[in-house]
């Protein structure tokens, strides 16, 4: 930020708009077994939507980084059916989920 006559000048960076956009659902397909995100790659400026399936019910999916940290309690972010986070990735692979009842997952949107 640049100071100028004691006023703040502040730069916007901006992103065009995309002009399509990938959606996808992932499910667990083996009951406490970390499932992978499919390489999707996420231009600069453009977050990742996750979403529980509303069909998960009462059943949770997990979100974390790694294999491992989506087994971990303390090391995951919880999402119940409908629920909705968003994140500024790279790329789709860098999200690994889990949960407990086969068939629970997750609908991915991403802007290409």
């Amino acid at each position: 930020m640049a100071h100028f006559g004691g006023g703040a000048i502040q730069s916007l960076v901006t992103f065009p708009n995309q002009t399509t956009f990938q959606s996808s659902i992932v499910d667990i397909a083996v009951s406490n077994t970390p499932v992978n995100l499919p390489s999707i790659p996420i231009p600069d400026g453009v977050d990742i939507i996750l979403r529980a399936k509303i069909s998960n019910g009462l059943n949770q999916v997990f979100i974390s980084n790694s294999s491992a940290n989506a087994l971990l309690p303390g090391s995951r972010f919880r999402l119940r059916a409908g629920e909705t986070i968003s994140l500024a990735l790279t790329n789709a692979n860098l999200i690994w989920i889990n949960g407990a009842a086969v068939g629970t997952g997750i609908e991915i949107l991403v802007e290409a």
